[in-house]
């Protein structure tokens, strides 16, 4: 309410009305109005789309231009940063206006020398809503797992997808996305372990199902799932799940390394002997797959070239996958060590039929072949996921590249 006087002494009282804007950041990132995108404007420029999902990230913290430039547009190359920041905020600014997202409601403030992005309480993000739910929840969980239960499936519900899904691979999201999908994936577990507790085995496979949908490539959710089929004596449904899995690591599709289908391999035999059950009913195990296989240059570059003009099916693609240090020279006295980390790593993740080789001694490149359009990025995201939770001390901070080869696809080796 805002009291105004006039010139003769009159009050006038007025009800201002705020709209409470809703920002979408699991799954397809968009700022809504009763449910209703407000920002299309944005939409069109995608630098403006990815300055203003950076802020939105990191709202009311200060940020140096620098910092933004070298996170978002490191690839430009570029004498006045400062300026180049300067111009994508005022661009950003004016969209926000033309959506009528006015300065009391979102402001990009710039003080003694650093940009803030600041907002009012009637901005909603989506991932404060979940991380304050699950939080509760947790606190709620051994006292009263009915109310938990609520708030878990209040958080399930806004954690559609992985955190800002429509970005692709960022080096400054990874993090991010990690500590979210973990707070996910955790929550799930706390309702599965509480449902094993009562034997509610249909609870159990319905969970994981939903869960798997959003989060393919968690081992333990498989696990669970997989228990549950079988703890029901669906064992044809338990077989089947662990050959879709085997096919999907034949196909390349990134969602598993060989040692976790093994592991998941292992759990129905194991079964299987304890309840003595039909073994005409069962799975082949993959264990004869050596992983990927490490080459020298001179032997990488011949299978590039020849990789490069061979036929593929219409769906499918050979690609280039590039992994190198996020800063060389910072790292150089651990690169060895990252070297051989990476190398086993790669070998495990991978399929027999893919390649790599450690190039001019300073970075990765993984010669994926027959890969079905679109699985490239499920098989970065399985890569990202295996190196940051092997050893944390190994895993040094890494960039992520792919490039579809064709036949007159220009990199020099």
């Amino acid at each position: 309410m805002i009291v105004f006087f006039n010139k003769k002494g009159y009050i006038k009282i007025t009800e201002v009305i705020l709209m409470e804007l809703y920002i979408k950041t699991f799954g397809e990132f968009d700022v809504l109005v009763d449910e209703k995108s407000i920002i299309d404007n944005l939409k069109r420029s995608y630098k403006i789309m990815k300055l203003l999902q950076y802020f939105i990230t990191f709202k009311n913290q200060k940020i140096l231009p620098e910092t933004i430039y070298e996170t978002l547009w490191d690839e430009y190359d570029s004498m006045d940063t400062k300026n180049v920041i300067k111009g994508q905020i005022f661009r950003l600014k004016k969209g926000l206006k033309e959506a009528s997202i006015d300065e009391d409601t979102m402001t990009i403030d710039f003080v003694n020398g650093y940009y803030t992005l600041k907002t009012n309480g009637n901005v909603i993000v989506d991932s404060d809503i979940f991380e304050k739910l699950i939080d509760e929840a947790n606190r709620n969980l051994t006292e009263d797992f009915n109310e938990a239960f609520i708030l878990y499936n209040k958080a399930f519900k806004i954690y559609e997808n992985q955190y800002l899904d429509n970005f692709g691979y960022e080096l400054w999201l990874v993090p991010i996305r990690n500590y979210f999908r973990k707070l996910y994936v955790n929550a799930v577990e706390n309702v599965v372990e509480q449902y094993k507790k009562s034997r509610m085995n249909d609870e159990i496979i319905n969970i994981c199902q939903k869960a798997l949908s959003k989060e393919a490539y968690e081992e333990k959710l498989h696990q669970y799932l997989i228990e549950s089929l079988l703890a029901n004596g669906e064992i044809k449904q338990a077989v089947d799940h662990i050959k879709y899995l085997q096919n999907e690591f034949m196909k390349g599709t990134g969602i598993f390394t060989i040692d976790t289908i093994n592991r998941l391999e292992d759990i129905f035999e194991k079964h299987q002997k304890e309840n003595k059950n039909n073994e005409s009913i069962g799975i082949e195990k993959l264990k004869y797959l050596e992983g990927a296989m490490k080459l020298d240059e001179e032997e990488f570059k011949v299978i590039y070239q020849v990789t490069k003009i061979r036929r593929k099916a219409l769906n499918e693609g050979n690609y280039l996958l590039i992994v190198e240090l996020d800063d060389f020279k910072k790292y150089d006295s651990l690169k060895k060590i990252w070297q051989d980390f990476t190398s086993n790593l790669i070998t495990r993740t991978f399929r027999k039929s893919d390649v790599f080789t450690i190039w001019r001694n300073e970075k990765f490149l993984i010669l994926l072949s027959d890969v079905k359009h679109g699985a490239v990025s499920s098989l970065e995201n399985r890569f990202l996921i295996n190196y940051y939770e092997a050893d944390d001390e190994k895993a040094l901070p890494i960039k992520l590249k792919h490039i579809l080869l064709e036949e007159d696809t220009k990199i020099k080796l």
